[in-house]
């Protein structure tokens, strides 16, 4: 399999879930493929990080006074 970026040959190709590429492990990188899908991966990764700083325990332990 041949890395849709820079066309070298790969043997063990990674997917890209965000643009459907297969690449290289030197062009993997969202940023460096120029993939059409960064600003997704950036958004949710904005949406994690957001719920994990809202992130309240709902119980009290003794533990934790």
């Amino acid at each position: 399999m041949r890395c849709a970026w820079c066309k070298k040959k790969s043997s063990v190709p990674i997917h890209c879930k965000y643009c459907d590429g297969e690449f290289c492990t030197s062009c993997y990188n969202l940023e460096k493929h120029q993939c059409m899908g960064l600003q997704l991966k950036k958004e949710e990764d904005l949406k994690n990080l957001e719920k994990k700083l809202e992130y309240k325990p709902e119980k009290k332990y003794a533990f934790l006074h």
